[in-house]
């Protein structure tokens, strides 16, 4: 077969490089393309050979299709693509290097844009969108994989970060102030926080905080006179900013954002004990619940309070020196653990406490001064609430199909307002009353990310 194949120079089938390798059109100094090929291509443009209403594949390359055969040996079933140590690659990037490489700053997202559709994980890169704190790039899948030394352009992204899973990749916050004033913070679809004023029964206008954010807020006030409000930037580190009250309740102009530092991947939580005290945690990058206090003169180092998160933490004040923490579990329920303000982590560690949750924990005591009743939250695979009241023993049953960690506020009269994201990710507002004969919700608006 070789020897009758083999007459013409030009079109010659051997088992070496020398015949299976593309020459190419004078690249190297040569040409080594054939007229009559070339003549054959041009006329065969925009021609293609179809079997059964699909593209045949007749590529010419490397592959095997699965089978080999020569001389006299009988047929053998090829191993396949699959033992070549090159088959499969990895190579680890760090977010610096990546950051670096393209002059974006510190790098918040690399993700492919586009492939050419052909094999396993959609195909060959074709573009490869790299974003950061000072803006983004989009570059081709060649030059991506020649920045850093890729084996090939086919290649796909595994963020370390993102096998953490989140139950709870929505929050939404809400402070009471001391002239029975109720606000609610959100994160908006342009990364800002938002926020909106109700009393009497009604909120008002959306209001903008400014901000550069990839969680929900978390928000506190410590005495009604204060509202200090806390998001994980696009650098996953925590940031802080906080107002005082006018005599309406309303934030009278907000602090220049602070950098409190750390890796996150949760949206933070934040509680008060007593006046003048801050408490505040979020999940780290190594699935750790992290905890930072405000001692009313500095800011504590971060302390890891250990625990396998799935989802964001929540804390509710106990007393005025501990709180609780409760994170969802790698087994759907929520653990619990106390936590002592301003000092290290109290003895014990978790404890399970048999309380099945599709969402992190909603809680109703984040400050002392404004607790008149303690309840926590629990949500259905379906979005619906339940509201466990822990001083009364009440199970109450909210319903509705909310897509976010809740937020409640306590009230004199023992009412309850709890805060969420809708199925249609606007905000909305369950109003429940102390006797829990009346659960409505109200639709607020607004767009929710």
């Amino acid at each position: 077969y070789a020897s009758a194949e083999n007459h013409s120079r030009y079109a010659k089938t051997c088992d070496t490089t020398s015949c299976q390798v593309y020459g190419g059109a004078g690249l190297n100094g040569s040409w080594l393309e054939d007229a009559r090929t070339n003549q054959a291509v041009t006329a065969t443009r925009g021609q293609v050979l179809t079997r059964n209403s699909a593209v045949v594949r007749a590529e010419f390359s490397s592959s095997s299709g699965g089978y080999t055969a020569g001389g006299d040996f009988p047929a053998v079933r090829d191993d396949g693509d699959s033992i070549s140590p090159h088959h499969n690659w990895t190579l680890t990037l760090t977010a610096d290097q990546i950051g670096r490489a393209y002059a974006v700053g510190t790098l918040t997202d690399v993700r492919v844009l586009t492939r050419n559709g052909l094999g396993a994980d959609g195909g060959r890169v074709l573009t490869v969108r790299i974003s950061g704190t000072s803006g983004s790039v989009t570059v081709s899948g060649t030059e991506f994989r020649a920045t850093f030394g890729l084996k090939s352009d086919w290649f796909s992204f595994t963020d370390a970060t993102s096998a953490l899973r989140d139950v709870s990749p929505m929050t939404v916050s809400a402070v009471r102030t001391s002239p029975g004033t109720v606000i609610p913070f959100v994160r908006g679809t342009d990364g800002s926080v938002y926020y909106t004023v109700g009393r009497n029964g009604s909120l008002g206008a959306w209001r903008v905080l400014p901000a550069k954010t990839i969680s929900g807020p978390a928000s506190v006030s410590w005495d009604g006179q204060r509202i200090d409000v806390f998001v994980i930037g696009t650098d996953r580190g925590l940031w802080h900013s906080y107002a005082s009250v006018n005599s309406s309740g309303e934030p009278a102009g907000w602090s220049p954002w602070e950098n409190l530092g750390g890796v996150l991947t949760t949206s933070p939580a934040a509680s008060s004990p007593a006046p003048g005290l801050l408490d505040v945690t979020a999940r780290g990058s190594d699935g750790r619940v992290y905890h930072r206090a405000w001692t009313g003169a500095r800011w504590t180092p971060w302390a890891d309070l250990g625990g396998v998160a799935q989802s964001a933490p929540s804390l509710e004040v106990l007393n005025g020196s501990s709180s609780r923490v409760r994170v969802v579990g790698t087994d759907g329920q929520y653990w619990a653990r106390t936590l002592t303000t301003n000092t290290a982590p109290s003895a014990g560690g978790w404890s399970a406490t048999g309380w099945p949750s599709s969402m992190a924990a909603g809680v109703s005591a984040t400050a002392s001064w404004a607790t008149q009743s303690h309840a926590v939250s629990l949500t259905a695979p379906d979005g619906a609430v339940r509201q466990y009241r822990q001083d009364s023993g009440q199970d109450v049953r909210l319903g509705g199909r909310t897509t976010s960690v809740v937020s409640m506020v306590t009230w004199t009269d023992g009412s309850i307002w709890t805060f969420a994201r809708g199925a249609d990710g606007a905000l909305w507002l369950n109003i429940a009353n102390a006797a829990a004969t009346r659960v409505d919700w109200y639709r607020i608006g607004g767009q929710l990310a």
